[in-house]
């Protein structure tokens, strides 16, 4: 018989997971201009041109 392991976060450690993602994404905001070219290219219905990329 094989026995199969579960696994699975505890609170804690989803909450402190879910505020790491939330700094992450927060530090990507500030330092790119991804977002707001992608909510701009979005309005006039056009492909967004990330230019931080190169």
């Amino acid at each position: 018989m094989i026995s199969l392991r579960k696994w699975s976060l505890d609170a804690s450690s989803m909450a402190m997971h879910m505020n790491q993602e939330g700094l992450g994404q927060l530090m990507i905001r500030l330092m790119t201009d991804n977002f707001e070219e992608a909510t701009l290219a979005r309005r006039e219905n056009h492909e967004p041109v990330f230019r931080d990329t190169e």
